[in-house]
């Protein structure tokens, strides 16, 4: 019966339930339900591999009314959907290998400051900091499988945000992920 609730029910529902069991058990379920969601993730990142290895484009030109801008392509939003999922669960590393990935396809994009795009690089900067501080959590929990390739990855998203903002620099828009830069330079495990 209840795997016919779940195939049926909506998500808002399931969020819904999920939230108010949590909330209402033992601290051991919580910590039960976070470790089977870490393990799914990490067995759809083992199937799929890297998430940015065969990424369609993130960014893509539009036309409306004669006039050409930049726009954030579904496949973003996707995304950051799955970035949220990691670093909500904890992984906060394997987050920022997705986030690097992001910046660096918005390194070779222009965007006017007033455009739509603007508003959605500041979400990407705050997934920043919230993956930098699931990081954190990790280090602190002693959920680090691997120190060196958590701190390679720190280090791949250092260089693409220093790489970034190099590039926005020379064409004299702000750069869009300061928050997120400063909370990864400042972070050292």
């Amino acid at each position: 019966m209840v795997d016919t609730l779940i195939a049926n029910a909506s998500i808002d529902d399931l969020r819904s339930i999920i939230r108010s069991h949590l909330t209402t058990s033992p601290p051991d379920v919580s910590a039960s339900f976070v470790d089977a969601a870490r393990g799914c993730l990490r067995q759809s990142l083992s199937n799929k591999g890297h998430p940015c290895s065969k990424q369609p484009a993130l960014f893509e030109m539009r036309e409306e009314r004669g006039r050409c801008y930049v726009a954030a392509t579904p496949k973003l939003n996707s995304l950051l959907a799955y970035t949220r999922s990691l670093y909500g669960a904890g992984m906060g590393f394997d987050s920022i290998d997705v986030l690097t990935g992001i910046v660096r396809a918005a390194t070779g994009v222009r965007w006017d400051a007033a455009a739509s795009l603007a508003d959605v690089l500041a979400v990407v900067d705050t997934d920043i900091c919230q993956a930098i501080q699931s990081c954190k959590e990790e280090v602190v929990g002693g959920h680090l499988r691997d120190p060196a390739a958590a701190r390679a990855g720190l280090r791949k998203l250092r260089l693409a945000l220093a790489e970034c903002r190099e590039e926005v620099g020379v064409w004299g828009v702000e750069f869009p992920f300061s928050r997120g830069s400063s909370n990864a330079e400042c972070f050292q495990f």
